[in-house]
């Protein structure tokens, strides 16, 4: 988790770049940190990524993991394929089993 912390700090408080829709899912308001990870080349944004999928074993919650990872990655194409390879089909049918709603969709598009 402490990636996450990192991210959250670049730029913004934790106030500033997360707010809750209307369903009360927390979600981040823009892409923190996206110019900082448009400057690291594939090897770094493979390795932070990384760090994030043991975030998410570790609790971080699925929606979170897809989110940043994208902003890490650069798009969504990329988050897809980096958390593929670094996550079994099974543990990614977990993270999409464990979302609701409009979430659930949003982690299926990244990790099924």
């Amino acid at each position: 988790m402490k990636t996450v912390d990192a991210i959250v700090t670049l730029k913004y408080s934790v106030p500033q770049c997360i707010h809750n829709n209307p369903k009360g899912n927390v979600m981040l308001k823009e892409d923190v940190g996206a110019a900082v990870y448009k400057t690291w080349n594939s090897a770094q944004r493979r390795e932070e990524i990384a760090k994030l999928v043991q975030g998410y074993r570790s609790g971080l919650p699925a929606s979170m993991l897809c989110k940043i990872s994208e902003s890490i990655a650069g798009n969504r194409k990329r988050a897809r394929k980096y958390l593929q390879e670094m996550m079994t089909p099974d543990e990614r049918q977990v993270a999409v089993d464990s979302e609701s709603g409009d979430m659930m969709a949003f982690v299926r598009g990244y990790l099924l």
